[in-house]
């Protein structure tokens, strides 16, 4: 399966900073389905966004956070706080 441009993102996201996330997915058999929900989402945001007037690069600040750089695990953001 070829991940859209924003699954793709998400992907490299989670599988740095949520591994137990991007693991128990990939367990699941569900990976690249949650990637590609994650990332249609965004899309769908960022199109009703911008179609209400905002700039490209507001809306991803809205929208990134939400759907693709998901808040990182505890574990990770300690050991990004020492390196």
């Amino acid at each position: 399966m070829q991940l859209s441009h924003w699954a793709k993102m998400a992907k490299m996201h989670w599988e740095e900073f949520l591994p137990n996330y991007y693991s128990s997915l990939q367990k699941q058999g569900i990976l690249e389905q949650e990637l590609e929900k994650a990332g249609e989402k965004a899309a769908d945001m960022m199109g009703d966004l911008m179609e209400g007037g905002m700039r490209h690069n507001e809306a991803e600040e809205i929208v990134l956070p939400q759907f693709i750089f998901l808040t990182p695990e505890k574990d990770q953001m300690a050991l990004k706080k020492y390196n």
